[in-house]
Protein backbone atom coordinates (compact mmCIF):
# COMPACT_ATOMS: atom_id res chain seq x y z
CA UNK A 1 0.00 0.00 0.00
CA UNK A 2 2.11 2.84 -1.36
CA UNK A 3 -0.51 5.45 0.94
CA UNK A 4 -0.21 8.21 -1.71
CA UNK A 5 -4.01 8.03 -3.03
CA UNK A 6 -6.23 7.10 -0.02
CA UNK A 7 -9.88 7.42 0.87
CA UNK A 8 -10.39 5.90 3.96
CA UNK A 9 -14.60 5.64 4.41
CA UNK A 10 -17.18 4.52 6.81
CA UNK A 11 -15.42 5.65 10.21
CA UNK A 12 -16.14 8.23 12.59
CA UNK A 13 -13.47 11.05 12.48
CA UNK A 14 -12.52 12.74 15.45
CA UNK A 15 -13.67 16.32 15.41
CA UNK A 16 -15.45 16.17 11.95
CA UNK A 17 -18.81 14.85 12.98
CA UNK A 18 -20.40 15.39 8.90
CA UNK A 19 -17.73 13.76 7.27
CA UNK A 20 -17.74 10.35 5.83
CA UNK A 21 -14.62 9.82 4.40
CA UNK A 22 -10.81 11.21 4.85
CA UNK A 23 -8.72 11.42 1.49
CA UNK A 24 -5.16 10.70 1.75
CA UNK A 25 -2.65 12.31 -0.70
CA UNK A 26 1.06 12.13 -0.44
CA UNK A 27 1.82 12.47 3.32
CA UNK A 28 -1.28 14.95 4.10
CA UNK A 29 -4.76 15.01 4.37
CA UNK A 30 -6.34 16.35 1.11
CA UNK A 31 -9.82 16.43 2.20
CA UNK A 32 -12.53 15.68 4.91
CA UNK A 33 -15.47 14.56 2.69
CA UNK A 34 -18.86 15.73 3.78
CA UNK A 35 -21.53 12.70 4.03
CA UNK A 36 -23.10 12.00 0.20
CA UNK A 37 -20.19 13.38 -1.34
CA UNK A 38 -17.17 10.13 -1.58
CA UNK A 39 -18.54 9.62 -5.22
CA UNK A 40 -16.33 12.47 -6.10
CA UNK A 41 -13.34 10.19 -5.18
CA UNK A 42 -14.18 7.13 -6.64
CA UNK A 43 -10.50 6.61 -8.49
CA UNK A 44 -8.86 6.50 -5.37
CA UNK A 45 -8.38 3.10 -3.67
CA UNK A 46 -10.67 2.60 -0.95
CA UNK A 47 -10.05 1.54 2.83
CA UNK A 48 -12.90 0.15 4.37
CA UNK A 49 -13.20 1.67 8.17
CA UNK A 50 -16.47 0.80 8.78
CA UNK A 51 -17.41 1.01 12.74
CA UNK A 52 -14.14 1.95 13.54
CA UNK A 53 -12.92 5.38 14.88
CA UNK A 54 -9.87 7.71 13.55
CA UNK A 55 -8.24 10.31 15.67
CA UNK A 56 -4.97 12.34 14.79
CA UNK A 57 -2.21 10.41 16.01
CA UNK A 58 -1.32 10.15 19.57
CA UNK A 59 1.53 12.62 20.83
CA UNK A 60 3.60 11.92 23.93
CA UNK A 61 4.64 14.73 24.94
CA UNK A 62 7.07 13.11 27.28
CA UNK A 63 9.19 10.09 27.05
CA UNK A 64 12.26 8.71 26.56
CA UNK A 65 13.01 7.10 23.03
CA UNK A 66 16.60 5.45 23.81
CA UNK A 67 15.54 4.05 27.17
CA UNK A 68 12.49 2.83 25.57
CA UNK A 69 14.25 1.04 22.68
CA UNK A 70 16.81 -0.22 24.87
CA UNK A 71 14.01 -2.10 27.30
CA UNK A 72 12.36 -3.41 23.99
CA UNK A 73 15.60 -4.97 22.25
CA UNK A 74 16.70 -6.36 25.21
CA UNK A 75 20.19 -4.17 25.65
CA UNK A 76 18.73 -3.22 29.08
CA UNK A 77 16.65 -5.61 31.08
CA UNK A 78 12.93 -4.64 31.42
CA UNK A 79 11.85 -5.15 35.35
CA UNK A 80 8.50 -3.51 34.61
CA UNK A 81 5.09 -5.05 36.22
CA UNK A 82 7.29 -7.84 37.93
CA UNK A 83 7.50 -8.85 41.62
CA UNK A 84 10.11 -8.30 43.65
CA UNK A 85 11.15 -12.12 43.22
CA UNK A 86 10.57 -11.67 39.31
CA UNK A 87 12.75 -8.82 39.07
CA UNK A 88 15.70 -10.72 41.02
CA UNK A 89 15.08 -13.92 38.96
CA UNK A 90 15.35 -11.59 35.78
CA UNK A 91 18.59 -10.26 36.83
CA UNK A 92 19.90 -13.67 37.26
CA UNK A 93 19.28 -15.00 34.34
CA UNK A 94 20.25 -11.88 32.34
CA UNK A 95 23.62 -12.76 34.18
CA UNK A 96 23.78 -16.10 32.86
CA UNK A 97 22.89 -14.27 28.98
CA UNK A 98 26.02 -12.62 29.94
CA UNK A 99 30.07 -13.03 29.72
CA UNK A 100 31.49 -12.65 32.74
CA UNK A 101 32.17 -9.15 34.30
CA UNK A 102 29.63 -7.87 31.78
CA UNK A 103 27.86 -5.36 33.15
CA UNK A 104 24.11 -5.65 33.36
CA UNK A 105 21.80 -2.55 33.24
CA UNK A 106 18.11 -2.57 34.23
CA UNK A 107 15.05 -0.70 34.78
CA UNK A 108 11.39 -0.12 35.42
CA UNK A 109 11.36 -1.72 38.67
CA UNK A 110 8.53 -0.28 41.39
CA UNK A 111 8.58 -1.59 44.83
CA UNK A 112 4.95 0.60 45.33
CA UNK A 113 3.61 -2.07 43.61
CA UNK A 114 5.28 -5.33 45.98
CA UNK A 115 3.48 -6.32 49.03
CA UNK A 116 6.94 -5.91 51.68
CA UNK A 117 7.32 -2.45 49.93
CA UNK A 118 10.92 -2.85 50.15
CA UNK A 119 12.91 -1.22 47.27
CA UNK A 120 16.16 -3.32 45.53
CA UNK A 121 19.19 -3.21 47.55
CA UNK A 122 23.02 -3.87 47.28
CA UNK A 123 22.25 -7.69 49.44
CA UNK A 124 19.53 -8.53 46.90
CA UNK A 125 21.63 -7.79 44.13
CA UNK A 126 24.31 -9.51 45.09
CA UNK A 127 22.26 -12.44 46.19
CA UNK A 128 20.72 -12.54 42.65
CA UNK A 129 24.11 -11.39 40.49
CA UNK A 130 27.43 -11.85 42.58
CA UNK A 131 29.48 -11.61 39.62
CA UNK A 132 28.44 -9.18 36.66
CA UNK A 133 28.19 -5.11 37.70
CA UNK A 134 24.66 -4.79 37.95
CA UNK A 135 22.63 -1.34 37.82
CA UNK A 136 18.47 -1.44 38.09
CA UNK A 137 17.25 1.60 38.17
CA UNK A 138 13.94 2.53 39.74
CA UNK A 139 10.41 2.93 37.32
CA UNK A 140 10.60 6.69 37.97
CA UNK A 141 14.59 7.22 37.07
CA UNK A 142 15.49 8.63 40.26
CA UNK A 143 16.66 6.16 42.20
CA UNK A 144 19.46 3.47 41.11
CA UNK A 145 20.44 -0.01 42.96
CA UNK A 146 23.35 -1.44 42.43
CA UNK A 147 25.24 -4.54 43.88
CA UNK A 148 28.90 -4.60 45.40
CA UNK A 149 30.69 -5.13 41.95
CA UNK A 150 28.76 -2.15 40.16
CA UNK A 151 29.84 0.08 43.27
CA UNK A 152 33.48 -1.07 43.36
CA UNK A 153 33.62 0.70 39.37
CA UNK A 154 31.47 3.84 40.74
CA UNK A 155 32.99 6.87 38.98
CA UNK A 156 35.56 8.68 41.42
CA UNK A 157 33.79 12.05 41.82
CA UNK A 158 30.42 11.10 42.23
CA UNK A 159 28.71 13.07 44.91
CA UNK A 160 28.70 11.14 48.05
CA UNK A 161 25.81 12.71 49.53
CA UNK A 162 23.97 10.86 46.57
CA UNK A 163 25.16 7.74 47.01
CA UNK A 164 24.24 5.43 50.01
CA UNK A 165 26.94 2.87 49.54
CA UNK A 166 25.54 0.38 52.07
CA UNK A 167 22.06 0.08 50.62
CA UNK A 168 23.47 0.30 46.89
CA UNK A 169 21.26 3.45 46.41
CA UNK A 170 22.40 6.18 44.15
CA UNK A 171 19.70 9.53 43.71
CA UNK A 172 19.74 12.21 40.61
CA UNK A 173 22.68 13.36 38.78
CA UNK A 174 24.99 10.74 40.67
CA UNK A 175 23.00 8.27 38.85
CA UNK A 176 24.18 9.91 35.12
CA UNK A 177 27.91 9.33 36.55
CA UNK A 178 27.01 5.86 37.35
CA UNK A 179 25.39 5.00 33.89
CA UNK A 180 28.72 6.20 31.96
CA UNK A 181 29.91 2.78 32.61
CA UNK A 182 27.13 1.20 31.05
CA UNK A 183 26.94 2.90 27.28
CA UNK A 184 25.01 1.49 23.99
CA UNK A 185 27.02 1.81 20.76
CA UNK A 186 25.94 4.14 18.02
CA UNK A 187 24.73 0.63 16.36
CA UNK A 188 22.84 -0.39 19.68
CA UNK A 189 21.25 2.90 19.99
CA UNK A 190 19.99 3.27 16.37
CA UNK A 191 18.49 -0.52 16.80
CA UNK A 192 16.44 0.65 19.95
CA UNK A 193 15.35 3.81 18.14
CA UNK A 194 13.53 1.18 15.48
CA UNK A 195 12.48 -0.95 18.59
CA UNK A 196 11.25 2.14 20.36
CA UNK A 197 9.07 3.47 16.97
CA UNK A 198 7.50 -0.08 16.45
CA UNK A 199 6.40 0.09 20.31
CA UNK A 200 4.92 3.47 19.65
CA UNK A 201 3.36 3.01 16.71
CA UNK A 202 2.02 -0.15 17.95
CA UNK A 203 0.45 2.54 20.61
CA UNK A 204 -1.00 4.72 17.96
CA UNK A 205 1.53 7.30 18.66
CA UNK A 206 3.18 9.07 15.72
CA UNK A 207 5.24 11.94 17.46
CA UNK A 208 6.72 11.96 20.87
CA UNK A 209 8.35 14.91 22.75
CA UNK A 210 12.04 13.32 23.89
CA UNK A 211 14.25 13.90 26.82
CA UNK A 212 18.10 13.06 26.04
CA UNK A 213 21.55 14.20 26.29
CA UNK A 214 22.86 15.64 22.88
CA UNK A 215 25.27 12.31 22.34
CA UNK A 216 22.23 10.67 22.01
CA UNK A 217 21.25 12.97 18.53
CA UNK A 218 23.56 11.21 16.11
CA UNK A 219 21.75 8.02 16.45
CA UNK A 220 17.92 9.94 16.50
CA UNK A 221 18.96 12.01 13.59
CA UNK A 222 19.81 8.85 11.30
CA UNK A 223 17.09 6.30 12.50
CA UNK A 224 13.97 8.30 12.91
CA UNK A 225 12.64 9.09 8.83
CA UNK A 226 13.46 5.36 8.25
CA UNK A 227 11.39 4.38 10.96
CA UNK A 228 9.03 6.74 10.60
CA UNK A 229 8.87 8.31 14.03
CA UNK A 230 8.25 12.33 14.09
CA UNK A 231 10.83 13.31 17.54
CA UNK A 232 11.28 16.74 18.88
CA UNK A 233 14.06 16.41 21.69
CA UNK A 234 14.83 18.38 24.72
CA UNK A 235 18.34 18.00 25.23
CA UNK A 236 19.73 17.66 28.59
CA UNK A 237 21.54 19.83 30.43
CA UNK A 238 24.62 18.12 31.39
CA UNK A 239 25.62 18.40 27.98
CA UNK A 240 27.68 21.55 26.58
CA UNK A 241 25.52 24.54 25.22
CA UNK A 242 27.54 24.51 21.93
CA UNK A 243 27.45 20.99 20.78
CA UNK A 244 23.58 21.32 20.30
CA UNK A 245 23.27 23.01 16.77
CA UNK A 246 26.26 21.33 15.65
CA UNK A 247 24.88 17.79 16.14
CA UNK A 248 20.97 18.62 15.30
CA UNK A 249 19.71 21.32 13.33
CA UNK A 250 16.40 22.70 14.58
CA UNK A 251 14.50 22.40 10.69
CA UNK A 252 15.00 18.54 10.71
CA UNK A 253 11.64 17.67 10.04
CA UNK A 254 11.77 14.30 11.65
CA UNK A 255 13.97 15.15 14.61
CA UNK A 256 14.11 18.58 15.49
CA UNK A 257 15.87 20.00 18.85
CA UNK A 258 13.56 22.41 20.38
CA UNK A 259 14.77 23.37 24.23
CA UNK A 260 16.89 22.52 26.94
CA UNK A 261 15.78 20.01 29.96
CA UNK A 262 16.82 20.03 33.49
CA UNK A 263 15.81 18.60 36.89
CA UNK A 264 14.46 21.25 39.79
CA UNK A 265 13.63 17.73 41.87
CA UNK A 266 13.43 14.52 42.12
CA UNK A 267 10.32 12.05 42.94
CA UNK A 268 7.80 11.08 45.11
CA UNK A 269 8.76 7.31 44.99
CA UNK A 270 12.58 7.91 45.83
CA UNK A 271 10.99 10.55 48.68
CA UNK A 272 12.79 13.62 46.90
CA UNK A 273 10.50 15.82 45.58
CA UNK A 274 10.70 19.35 47.08
CA UNK A 275 7.93 19.55 49.49
CA UNK A 276 6.73 22.19 51.44
CA UNK A 277 5.42 19.43 54.61
CA UNK A 278 7.58 16.72 54.72
CA UNK A 279 6.74 13.18 53.80
CA UNK A 280 4.94 10.35 56.12
CA UNK A 281 8.56 9.17 56.59
CA UNK A 282 10.29 12.08 57.49
CA UNK A 283 11.98 14.91 55.21
CA UNK A 284 11.03 17.02 52.59
CA UNK A 285 12.71 16.53 50.01
CA UNK A 286 15.09 18.54 48.15
CA UNK A 287 15.75 20.89 45.27
CA UNK A 288 18.44 20.05 42.72
CA UNK A 289 20.06 23.95 41.98
CA UNK A 290 20.32 26.82 43.77
CA UNK A 291 17.98 29.71 43.04
CA UNK A 292 20.80 31.49 41.39
CA UNK A 293 22.26 28.65 39.01
CA UNK A 294 18.27 27.80 38.00
CA UNK A 295 17.72 31.29 37.19
CA UNK A 296 20.90 31.36 34.85
CA UNK A 297 20.37 28.87 33.28
CA UNK A 298 17.18 30.14 31.76
CA UNK A 299 18.02 33.19 31.05
CA UNK A 300 21.16 31.55 28.61
CA UNK A 301 18.65 29.48 27.00
CA UNK A 302 15.77 32.17 26.55
CA UNK A 303 18.35 34.38 24.93
CA UNK A 304 19.34 32.47 22.55
CA UNK A 305 16.10 31.22 21.83
CA UNK A 306 15.70 27.79 22.96
CA UNK A 307 12.57 26.84 25.41
CA UNK A 308 13.56 25.04 28.54
CA UNK A 309 11.42 21.94 29.95
CA UNK A 310 11.89 22.02 33.82
CA UNK A 311 10.97 18.77 36.31
CA UNK A 312 9.61 20.04 39.07
CA UNK A 313 7.11 17.99 41.36
CA UNK A 314 6.86 19.34 44.39
CA UNK A 315 5.15 22.60 45.53
CA UNK A 316 8.90 24.00 46.67
CA UNK A 317 10.75 22.75 43.26
CA UNK A 318 7.06 24.42 41.36
CA UNK A 319 7.90 27.50 43.34
CA UNK A 320 11.45 27.58 42.60
CA UNK A 321 10.92 27.31 38.62
CA UNK A 322 8.07 30.13 38.47
CA UNK A 323 10.51 32.50 40.50
CA UNK A 324 13.15 31.94 38.25
CA UNK A 325 11.24 32.21 35.26
CA UNK A 326 9.82 35.72 36.46
CA UNK A 327 13.51 36.84 37.39
CA UNK A 328 15.16 35.61 34.29
CA UNK A 329 12.70 37.52 31.79
CA UNK A 330 13.75 35.43 28.71
CA UNK A 331 10.90 34.55 26.61
CA UNK A 332 11.62 31.99 24.08
CA UNK A 333 9.87 31.64 20.42
CA UNK A 334 8.44 28.52 22.07
CA UNK A 335 6.23 28.04 25.23
CA UNK A 336 8.66 27.36 28.30
CA UNK A 337 7.26 24.40 30.23
CA UNK A 338 7.12 22.59 33.83
CA UNK A 339 7.61 18.74 33.58
CA UNK A 340 5.40 17.02 35.97
CA UNK A 341 3.57 19.71 37.86
CA UNK A 342 2.09 17.31 40.00
CA UNK A 343 1.46 19.35 43.43
CA UNK A 344 1.38 22.92 42.92
CA UNK A 345 -0.35 24.98 45.86
CA UNK A 346 -3.24 26.53 44.19
CA UNK A 347 -1.67 30.42 43.67
CA UNK A 348 0.76 28.40 41.53
CA UNK A 349 -1.46 27.60 39.05
CA UNK A 350 -2.72 30.84 38.23
CA UNK A 351 0.69 31.77 38.27
CA UNK A 352 1.79 29.11 35.39
CA UNK A 353 -1.20 30.30 33.69
CA UNK A 354 -0.84 33.70 34.15
CA UNK A 355 3.09 33.54 33.07
CA UNK A 356 2.33 31.43 29.65
CA UNK A 357 4.32 28.53 30.73
CA UNK A 358 2.81 25.20 29.51
CA UNK A 359 2.27 22.49 31.55
CA UNK A 360 3.20 18.57 30.58
CA UNK A 361 1.53 16.43 33.07
CA UNK A 362 1.52 12.45 33.07
CA UNK A 363 -2.23 10.95 34.04
CA UNK A 364 -0.68 7.68 34.08
CA UNK A 365 1.12 8.62 37.15
CA UNK A 366 -2.17 8.79 38.57
CA UNK A 367 -3.61 5.59 37.14
CA UNK A 368 -0.64 4.48 39.05
CA UNK A 369 0.48 5.86 42.33
CA UNK A 370 -2.92 7.71 43.16
CA UNK A 371 -5.93 6.44 45.52
CA UNK A 372 -6.80 4.10 48.36
CA UNK A 373 -3.50 2.51 49.78
CA UNK A 374 -1.35 3.22 46.78
CA UNK A 375 2.13 4.92 46.62
CA UNK A 376 1.18 8.87 46.67
CA UNK A 377 -1.26 8.08 49.52
CA UNK A 378 1.46 5.77 51.66
CA UNK A 379 3.96 8.67 50.76
CA UNK A 380 2.18 11.84 51.46
CA UNK A 381 -1.23 11.27 52.87
CA UNK A 382 -5.03 10.82 51.74
CA UNK A 383 -5.22 14.44 52.04
CA UNK A 384 -2.36 16.05 49.74
CA UNK A 385 -2.85 12.84 47.25
CA UNK A 386 -6.27 13.78 46.36
CA UNK A 387 -5.35 17.48 46.25
CA UNK A 388 -2.23 16.93 43.45
CA UNK A 389 -2.93 16.19 39.62
CA UNK A 390 -5.20 18.98 39.62
CA UNK A 391 -5.92 18.77 36.19
CA UNK A 392 -9.78 19.87 36.63
CA UNK A 393 -8.38 23.21 37.94
CA UNK A 394 -5.90 23.51 34.78
CA UNK A 395 -7.92 23.45 32.52
CA UNK A 396 -10.68 25.45 33.89
CA UNK A 397 -7.66 28.06 34.64
CA UNK A 398 -6.66 27.94 31.12
CA UNK A 399 -3.61 25.84 31.59
CA UNK A 400 -1.68 25.12 28.03
CA UNK A 401 -1.61 21.06 28.74
CA UNK A 402 -0.06 18.92 26.99
CA UNK A 403 0.09 14.82 28.25
CA UNK A 404 2.94 12.81 28.49
CA UNK A 405 3.66 8.93 29.60
CA UNK A 406 6.96 9.25 30.34
CA UNK A 407 6.87 5.32 29.97
CA UNK A 408 5.64 4.82 32.80
CA UNK A 409 3.60 2.95 30.32
CA UNK A 410 4.21 4.04 26.88
CA UNK A 411 0.24 4.39 26.14
CA UNK A 412 -1.96 7.38 25.63
CA UNK A 413 -4.89 4.88 26.10
CA UNK A 414 -3.90 3.90 29.35
CA UNK A 415 -3.55 7.81 30.48
CA UNK A 416 -6.52 9.03 28.74
CA UNK A 417 -8.52 6.52 31.06
CA UNK A 418 -6.71 7.64 33.93
CA UNK A 419 -7.71 11.13 34.12
CA UNK A 420 -11.53 9.97 32.79
CA UNK A 421 -11.52 7.83 35.60
CA UNK A 422 -9.47 9.33 38.13
CA UNK A 423 -9.95 8.53 42.26
CA UNK A 424 -10.37 12.09 42.69
CA UNK A 425 -12.68 14.37 41.00
CA UNK A 426 -9.97 17.24 40.66
CA UNK A 427 -8.13 14.81 38.89
CA UNK A 428 -10.74 14.03 36.09
CA UNK A 429 -10.97 15.31 32.50
CA UNK A 430 -13.64 14.54 30.56
CA UNK A 431 -12.30 12.22 27.00
CA UNK A 432 -12.31 15.06 24.77
CA UNK A 433 -9.98 16.81 26.97
CA UNK A 434 -7.83 14.36 27.55
CA UNK A 435 -7.38 13.16 23.86
CA UNK A 436 -6.69 17.11 23.09
CA UNK A 437 -3.50 17.14 25.57
CA UNK A 438 -2.32 13.57 23.84
CA UNK A 439 -2.87 15.38 20.21
CA UNK A 440 -3.41 19.29 19.76
CA UNK A 441 -1.58 20.65 22.78
CA UNK A 442 1.81 18.44 21.97
CA UNK A 443 1.68 20.03 18.84
CA UNK A 444 1.68 23.83 19.98
CA UNK A 445 3.98 22.92 22.54
CA UNK A 446 6.69 22.38 19.87
CA UNK A 447 5.18 25.10 17.58
CA UNK A 448 3.60 21.93 14.60
CA UNK A 449 -0.27 23.10 14.91
CA UNK A 450 0.05 23.68 11.05
CA UNK A 451 1.24 20.02 10.65
CA UNK A 452 -0.27 17.70 13.82
CA UNK A 453 -2.69 17.42 15.80
CA UNK A 454 -5.75 17.40 14.39
CA UNK A 455 -7.98 15.90 11.88
CA UNK A 456 -8.06 18.78 9.36
CA UNK A 457 -7.26 19.30 5.39
CA UNK A 458 -3.43 19.98 4.62
CA UNK A 459 -2.34 18.35 8.28
CA UNK A 460 0.04 15.84 8.30
CA UNK A 461 -1.68 12.19 8.00
CA UNK A 462 -0.65 10.84 10.89
CA UNK A 463 -3.71 8.67 11.93
CA UNK A 464 -4.56 6.19 14.74
CA UNK A 465 -7.61 4.44 13.93
CA UNK A 466 -9.46 2.77 17.24
CA UNK A 467 -11.51 -0.27 17.24
CA UNK A 468 -14.15 1.70 19.56
CA UNK A 469 -14.94 5.63 20.42
CA UNK A 470 -13.32 6.49 23.37
CA UNK A 471 -15.59 8.85 24.34
CA UNK A 472 -18.33 5.40 24.46
CA UNK A 473 -15.75 2.46 25.80
CA UNK A 474 -15.52 1.68 29.64
CA UNK A 475 -11.94 0.74 29.38
CA UNK A 476 -10.12 3.30 27.22
CA UNK A 477 -6.80 1.34 28.18
CA UNK A 478 -7.92 -1.84 26.51
CA UNK A 479 -9.22 -0.56 23.40
CA UNK A 480 -7.24 -2.16 20.35
CA UNK A 481 -5.52 0.27 18.22
CA UNK A 482 -6.35 -1.44 15.10
CA UNK A 483 -3.67 -0.02 12.40
CA UNK A 484 -1.53 3.29 13.15
CA UNK A 485 -0.65 5.53 9.85
CA UNK A 486 2.31 8.21 9.68
CA UNK A 487 2.75 10.47 6.52
CA UNK A 488 -0.10 8.90 4.63
CA UNK A 489 1.81 5.19 4.68
CA UNK A 490 0.13 2.65 7.36
CA UNK A 491 3.33 1.39 9.64
CA UNK A 492 1.59 -0.34 11.98
CA UNK A 493 -1.63 -2.63 11.67
CA UNK A 494 -2.40 -2.50 8.00
CA UNK A 495 -3.43 -5.83 7.12
CA UNK A 496 -6.17 -5.31 10.06
CA UNK A 497 -8.02 -2.52 7.53
CA UNK A 498 -7.60 -4.73 4.42
CA UNK A 499 -4.01 -2.95 3.08
CA UNK A 500 -1.13 -4.76 2.05
CA UNK A 501 2.28 -3.06 3.40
Amino acid sequence: MSGNRLLLTGARFWGAPDAEALVVRGDRIAALVPRGASDEWASLERVDLSGLTVLPGFIDAHVHVLHTGLAETGWSASLSGMTRQEALDRLHQAAREREDGQWIQASGWDESTWDDRRMLDRAALDRAVPDHPLIAIRVDGHLLAANSPAIERFPIGIPEHLVDRNAGHVREEAIHQVKQRVQPGLEQQIEAVAGAARRFHAEGITSVHTMTPPKRFPALRQACHAVSLRVAAYASSLAPWECIDQLAPRDDPWFRVVGWKTFADGSIGARNAAMSVAYADGGCGALNHADDDLRAWIRHAGHDDWATAVHAIGDRAIAQVLDAHQAAGSPASLPHRIEHFEFPAKAQIQRAVGDGIALCMQPNFVGNWSGPRGLYEEAIGEVRDRKGNPLRALVDAGALLAFGSDGMPVSARYGIHSTVHAPAAGQRLAVDEAVAAYTETPARLVGESSDKGRLAEGLLADLVVLREDPRHADRIDEIDVVATMVGGRFVHGARNVGCNM
